[in-house]
């Protein structure tokens, strides 16, 4: 015969545990791409300025479309990226607690040279990238 108390007991566990469980990743999110500029060295010149202005508004104008699938397999396609170029890529990702770890298997439809996985960090329903390129900060928030 089942205790009645303990059974009680394992559902209310059962019930806290998963209200404190972070949301899935699963599914269609939407990313966008800023730069941080301000440690670069200041333009020495009107065109070195211009240049810099350039380089920030053609990053805000680039989008990221990420699918996460329930799998363990992504695809991301980019449009307006810096160039003027699309991107399209595929892999395989892992969530470790709150970070989702994105390992790129495919680029533009041949085999990836990245070697270093993306890693994107859940904070306040968004995931979230920010990667120091030299004296400047690129940042990727990506939301469902």
């Amino acid at each position: 015969m089942l205790n009645t108390r303990a059974l009680c007991g394992a559902l209310l566990i059962a019930v806290t545990a998963s209200s404190f469980a972070q949301p899935s990743v699963v599914g269609n999110w939407t990313g966008k791409i800023s730069a941080d500029l301000s440690k670069m060295p200041a333009p020495k010149n009107a065109e070195q300025k211009q240049q810099m202005e350039m380089a920030k508004q053609m990053l805000a104008k680039a989008r990221l479309m990420l699918n996460l699938k329930g799998d363990k397999t992504f695809t991301v396609k980019g449009s307006g990226m810096p160039g003027g170029q699309n991107m399209d890529a595929s892999g395989t990702y892992v969530v470790k607690g709150t970070k989702v770890i994105l390992t790129t298997k495919i680029t533009n439809g041949k085999p990836s040279k990245q070697s270093t996985p993306l890693t994107l960090e859940m904070k306040g329903g968004k995931l979230v990238s920010s990667q120091n390129q030299g004296p400047m900060n690129i940042s990727i928030v990506f939301s469902k």
